[in-house]
């Protein structure tokens, strides 16, 4: 097990079914090639590391961004660091122990970070590399429709620069 002081980078810390989730990806080889991994804890003071999220030869997923859905199941929103302009990926999973095989999605960017809204709908912020610039987008869960909302746009002379959107919870 980890302590919470050895663990790999953490995102964010999701409650989920009477235990805690957090992602977190590590390089699995000299070719620094990644593999998408999800800790989980049942008071958050002990980690485990043992789950994986998502792992392919021909994906480099990484940066999870997991959001609770009505405590029913978890969505994760993962980059494929594979090159520039590559698609944002979901997964799912029931327990989050076992997860989905990952599902393409029509959004092409980098370092998702979504938060779960009203009438099971998800909002995103993610680095935008279609268009270059730093985008929201609004994923319906029932019908599978996503919405893209560009907030910025990036010059030509600095592209691809943005660090990491984000979103926070607000009354």
């Amino acid at each position: 097990p980890l302590s919470l002081h050895d663990a790999l980078p953490i995102y964010k810390i999701i409650p989920f079914k009477r235990k805690y989730f957090c992602a977190n990806h590590k390089i699995k080889n000299k070719r620094n090639e990644l593999i998408q991994l999800v800790s989980w804890s049942k008071d958050g003071k002990i980690w485990y590391d043992t789950n994986i999220m998502a792992h392919d030869d021909k994906h480099q997923f990484c940066e999870a961004s997991v959001v609770n859905v009505k405590n029913q199941y978890m969505i994760a929103y993962l980059r494929d660091n594979s090159g520039h302009k590559k698609n944002i990926y979901s997964v799912r999973s029931l327990d989050g122990i076992k997860w989905s095989e990952p599902n393409k999605l029509d959004i092409f960017g980098q370092r998702v970070t979504a938060l779960k809204r009203f009438n099971n709908e998800v909002i995103g912020s993610f680095r935008n590399t279609d268009n270059t610039n730093v985008s929201l987008f609004t994923h319906n869960l029932n019908n599978n429709k996503i919405k893209i909302i560009d907030i910025e746009e990036e010059y030509d002379y600095n592209q691809y620069h943005y660090g990491y959107t984000g979103l926070v919870e607000s009354d």
